[in-house]
């Protein structure tokens, strides 16, 4: 229906990698929390090897029991070519 987010079936991914640190914008008192942590999936090792584009901001990932939201993806190309390894997620 026209307004409400899709909610697909949980995917259960191994072989990425999560490091989680807070991370801000800003300077002094005018400071913003813009994530929590960054997760790396990698075309060679993760599995299933998601596909993501813009419709998959504000999904949910699951990890050691917390849930966090997919704020930006980040396409990460070969260099030298338009091949793609990997994606880079902030999560909040």
């Amino acid at each position: 229906m026209y307004g409400q987010a899709k909610q697909d079936t949980p995917v259960t991914i191994s072989k990425c990698v999560v490091q989680l640190a807070t991370q801000y914008t800003g300077s002094n008192d005018n400071r913003q929390l813009i994530a929590n942590g960054t997760v790396f999936f990698y075309a060679d090792c993760t599995n299933p090897m998601p596909t993501l584009n813009k419709d998959n901001l504000g999904s949910k990932i699951e990890f050691e029991g917390n849930e966090y939201t997919v704020q930006t993806i980040n396409e990460l190309k070969q260099p030298f070519s338009d091949d793609l390894f990997g994606y880079k997620l902030e999560v909040l």
